[in-house]
């Protein structure tokens, strides 16, 4: 694995990422997976058989079939079920507010379902422990409360000792911060105790694994704030003693559930075994999916800013040895990773309400986006005028006809389904379409909508199809009973654009061409690190512990304790291989990206970066984008219209990786794409110059224990108007779906944007919120043939996605993938059918509005302050409450600080009151603790770009190709490759060259990666706006990536 990327940005990023960081059962008869058996001889640990996990879904609340779960435990006994419940890809409203993107009916369903088969393998003498991460997507202590409520009550039906611990980290007392240093993560401002108090920012600390190993003793379900969510899944491996590095690879792979097989989805079970030699093995229990080298490699990459050095709590996981292998159609086997440990820190996030939002959608012949809104069809993804022949899609989701929340519920179900719904051609495999809102679902006058766009033609060809694939798979999980649906398509050829823009006036919409929409801003306020020591450790995290048969709650003191192997070393020395760089050749190849690669995709990598990841399906392609003079950093950005931060190389995974700065912060007020996962386009323009796999090799630096620090606040009540129609231009507060909806760029020639509102209506507030939630979730992560995107298939411009209209609530979104808009009517009936299984839409109305492409009208979302009311039929009025966040930063914990920030919990069924256990700051992994500079030693390794170009798009020769948010700050690009020799290709690409995939992307890129194991590239941005934040039209930067696919190598 190598990294390419600018040698006159390495004493900067040198000195950026000190400070950054510092601051024996078959699974089934026909895939024999037994491995050697292990004596005292070759394991001096004294750690011995198999330690199995199961991640049944990639966020609590998205729905997995009970069929693939239920596999799952007939197939194995499993010592861990670990599930990630938040995040902050959609943006800062929902730590600013304390509130949850996912509904809670759907999230009881899951954890029903989990409580209920972690029962049965105890009853059946096989322990089990559980811990779920993040409690209410944004980790808050009232969160973690109403969680924990639930849980009990699960608990004394199915658990025959039901123990519960809570982990809080909530920073409620700035005051513990006294005189400790916040290190920003990334482009976000200093800040001081004083300033952040004055912002009224909600803050939580991101934990490690100190906290969570510290209750694990104690009890058999564990229940978290904020936390990193790999930890969630190595924590108990680690303790128990297997090699934290391969524990690390595993979690990282296992957060994001069936994402990480083909077909992915965000909606299904993965599994993984653990061995002491360092080996690590996975599988998907539903027979439909595999996991595969390049489906394993590549989600090694997703969201991360660079392809082999990630760092996180406590230390630098470091891939760049390791090896993916099929041991069968259905196994991968992962070895040879490595960790270098630091000096401890923990990340800080925070985010503030900004105010009501009043967005105005309105189809119509819109030639123009406003000053304050943009155009699907124009600009609605991404600000890159259209190519030749690019198309762009506005879609908007409208449901309705059920309460607040069955309406917003079942939005948010169709939405999450679309974002991530598999097609054929897909390979923007991050996210198939951009929304521009954070909330994403916005609420107009007659339910919830959400609102999204792509240019991905794959998408756009297969439309309908897809609409109907996704209504399918959301009817399996919810009812849509009694609720009207609406899909709305804009800005294709024969289609009326979609313009979205704000509005102040008196507008209301007809809800057939036009939508006024209310929601509330926000922006993060914090994305900071602060060094860790006993005493921060302690007051960060609270442990209690809840026992049935006790009357009191007991507090547990949290130990930062030592973990990992090796000693502590440097940042210098963890990041060592960063700036190796790919070579480019002295010519293009002349092939078109996009054709070359088999997933082009863009991501966020945080709130700040972007990253675009660009994956090949064979080693010609890889080796054509590889050694392609158009990857070359200096040309990279130019092309990309961003800030690149790095182009990187990976030949394991046959992958290039695009990092920039984010020009808004995921998910604040004018980003057009909140996940950042439809910025990849511009990439795939770009002339180049087995279903179980088992992870090996993987390494882990042990640094000195830190703790992410996560600070948000309420802006204030924000109205938007959702207006259908002729849109030519978006107005200043606003955009058009079919213009600008996405991003900001044009569109290019044959490129569309389509602009999506999602409505629910008919039933209480509570349902509709929660039906369309599931709607979101489920569109914005549904596979459909020739996805590339993997990390989201939708820009959401809003966060909180879901806003309350006058009749419901309503989530907007959009994207420019072409292979997303060709299926999209496909896609939003799959999404539904889904939907339907997770939650009855019984007396919900649930619309899915599609506008931006041609034919259709535009979908204007703008910003309104009058007394304007939509129709809720062409337009709506949605209100919100705008956010922000106020820390991302990192703290050094030690064991007063370990205490203070995380609290457990425990619950037992006949006590009366809840006891409290001390969280413990313990060692865990391998070695010693060492230094951040020993422990990212690998990350100045760059690719070596050829002098010349090949010629090839990026979009043809990469298998994938997404954009995620990596943080709030930063959004990350992978291009995974299906073969080395794309691979190569893209990774001697001198277009993929530090200095030119910043101009590119338009991005401030902070570095740009190869990783061999997975073939894939990473380029790591800054964001233009902290993810969700009032202006960021891609809360999740998923769909940041189009620009790549055009990349010519």
């Amino acid at each position: 694995m190598e990294m390419r990327c600018c040698i006159r940005r390495f004493a900067w990023q040198a000195a950026y990422w000190e400070k950054t960081l510092r601051s024996a059962h078959q699974l089934r008869p026909v895939v024999p997976l037994a491995r050697r058996y292990y004596t005292s001889q070759d394991n001096a640990s004294g750690v011995f058989g198999v330690f199995r996990i199961l991640a049944p879904t990639a966020i609590l609340g998205y729905g997995f079939p009970k069929a693939s779960f239920d596999a799952a435990l007939d197939q194995a006994r499993f010592d861990l079920i670990a599930v990630d419940a938040g995040s902050i890809d959609p943006g800062p409203y929902y730590l600013a507010s304390r509130s949850s993107f996912t509904s809670l009916e759907h999230v009881l369903r899951d954890l029903q379902i989990i409580v209920e088969g972690m029962g049965k393998q105890i009853r059946a003498g096989h322990p089990c422990k559980l811990v779920v991460g993040s409690a209410g997507g944004c980790g808050t202590n009232n969160q973690v409360l109403i969680l924990a409520n639930a849980l009990r009550q699960m608990m004394v039906h199915h658990l025959p000792e039901p123990t519960l611990a809570t982990i809080t980290s909530e920073i409620l007392d700035l005051g513990i911060l006294e005189g400790r240093s916040l290190t920003p993560l990334g482009p976000m401002p200093n800040v001081s105790k004083e300033t952040l108090a004055a912002s009224n920012s909600v803050v939580v600390a991101q934990m490690g694994l100190e906290p969570i190993m510290s209750a694990l003793p104690h009890s058999d379900i564990v229940l978290c704030g904020r936390a990193y969510d790999p930890a969630l899944f190595a924590a108990e491996p680690v303790r128990r003693g297997f090699p934290a590095a391969i524990a690390l690879h595993a979690a990282k792979i296992l957060e994001c559930g069936a994402i990480a097989t083909t077909p992915g989805s965000g909606s299904d079970c993965l599994a993984a075994e653990l061995y002491p030699d360092g080996a690590a093995r996975f599988w998907a229990p539903n027979e439909k999916r595999r996991a595969t080298p390049m489906s394993i490699s590549a989600h090694t990459l997703y969201e991360k800013s660079h392809p082999h050095c990630f760092g996180l709590p406590g230390g630098v996981l470091k891939t760049k040895q390791s090896t993916f292998t099929a041991i069968s159609p259905s196994v991968v086997e992962v070895l040879g990773t490595e960790l270098a440990r630091v000096a401890p820190a923990v990340k800080l996030e925070g985010a503030r309400m900004l105010g009501p939002q009043s967005v105005k959608l309105e189809l119509g012949s819109h030639q123009e986006s406003s000053q304050d809104g943009f155009v699907y069809g124009i600009n609605g993804v991404e600000d890159r005028p259209l190519g030749d022949g690019e198309e762009e899609l506005g879609i908007v989701i409208i449901v309705s006809g059920g309460s607040m929340d069955r309406n917003k519920s079942h939005l948010a179900l169709l939405r999450a389904s679309l974002l991530h719904w598999g097609f054929e051609g897909r390979t923007a495999t991050a996210g198939n379409l951009a929304f521009p809102f954070s909330p994403s679902d916005l609420q107009c006058e007659d339910g919830f909508l959400t609102v999204c766009g792509t240019r991905d033609p794959a998408f756009i060809s297969q439309w309908p199809a897809i609409q109907q694939n996704v209504q399918d798979y959301v009817s399996t999980l919810s009812s849509s009973e009694g609720l009207t649906i609406r899909f709305i398509s804009a800005g294709l050829q024969g289609l009326p654009r979609l313009a979205v823009m704000k509005v102040s006036d008196g507008f209301k919409g007809n809800n057939t061409s036009s939508w006024r929409c209310e929601t509330m801003a926000a922006e993060y306020t914090l994305q900071h690190l602060v060094d860790l020591d006993d005493e921060l450790f302690r007051h960060l995290f609270t442990i209690k512990l809840w026992r049935a048969e006790a009357e009191e709650v007991e507090q547990i003191q949290p130990t930062l304790m030592s973990w990992g192997d090796g000693p502590v070393v440097s940042l210098e020395e963890a990041y060592k291989d960063w700036t190796r760089s790919c070579t480019s050749s002295s010519s293009s190849c002349g092939q078109k990206l996009g054709k070359l690669a088999r997933v082009v995709r863009s991501k966020n990598a945080g709130i700040n970066e972007i990253t675009f990841d660009i994956i090949f399906g064979d080693n010609d392609g890889y080796l054509l984008a590889k050694q392609s003079p158009s990857l070359d950093i200096d040309k990279v950005g130019p092309m990309l219209g961003r800030n690149v931060l790095g182009v990187y190389c990976d030949d394991a995974s046959r992958a290039l990786k695009i990092t920039c700065e984010r020009d808004i912060l995921a998910g604040s007020p004018g980003d057009k794409d909140v996940y950042g996962a439809q910025q990849h386009r511009q990439s795939t323009f770009t002339a180049i110059s087995p279903s179980v796999v088992e992870v090996l090799g993987t390494e882990l630096a042990r640094v000195a224990p830190a703790v992410k620090l996560e600070g948000a606040r309420m802006l204030g009540p924000q109205s938007v108007k959702l207006e259908l129609g002729s849109h030519q231009e978006s107005s200043q507060d606003g955009f058009v779906y079919g213009i600008n909806g996405v991003e900001d760029r044009p569109l290019g020639d044959g490129e569309e944007e389509l602009g999506i509102v999602i409505i629910v209506s008919g039933g209480s507030m509570d349902r509709n919120k929660s039906h369309l939630a599931l709607l979101r979730a489920s569109l914005l992560h549904w596979g459909f043939e020739g996805r590339t995107a993997t990390a989201g298939n939708l820009a959401f411009p809003f966060s909180p996605s879901d806003l309350q209209c006058e009749d419901g609530f309503l989530t907007v979104c959009g994207t420019r993938d072409p292979a997303f808009i060709s299926q999209w009517p496909a896609i939003q009936q799959n999404v539904q059918d889904y939907v339907s299984t997770l939650s009855s839409s019984e007396g919900l109305t649930i619309r899915f509005i599609s506008a931006g492409l041609q034919g259709l009208p535009r979908l204007a979302v703008m910003k309104v302050s009058d007394s304007f009311k939509g129709n809720n039929t062409s337009s709506w009025r949605c209100e919100t409450m705008a956010a922000e966040y106020t820390l991302q930063h990192l703290v050094d914990l030690d064991d007063e600080l370990f205490r203070h920030l995380f609290t457990i919990k425990l619950w037992r069924a006949e006590a009366e009151e809840v006891e409290q256990i001390q969280p413990t700051l313990m060692s865990w992994g391998d070695g010693p603790v060492v230094s951040l500079e020993e422990a990212y030693k690998d990350w100045t390794r760059s690719c070596t770009s050829s002098s010349s170009s090949c010629g090839q798009k990026l979009g043809k020769l990469a298998r994938v190709v997404r954009s995620k948010n990596a943080g709030i700050n930063e959004i990350t690009f992978d291009i995974i490759f299906g073969d080395n020799d794309g691979y190569l290709l893209a990774k001697q690409s001198p277009s993929l060259d530090i200095d030119k995939v910043g101009p590119m992307l338009g991005r401030n890129v902070l570095g740009v990666y190869c990783d061999d194991a997975s073939r894939a590239l990473k380029i790591t941005c800054e964001r233009d706006i902290l993810a969700g934040s009032p202006g960021d039209k891609d809360v999740y930067g998923a769909q940041q990536h189009r620009k790549l696919l055009d990349l010519v190598l």
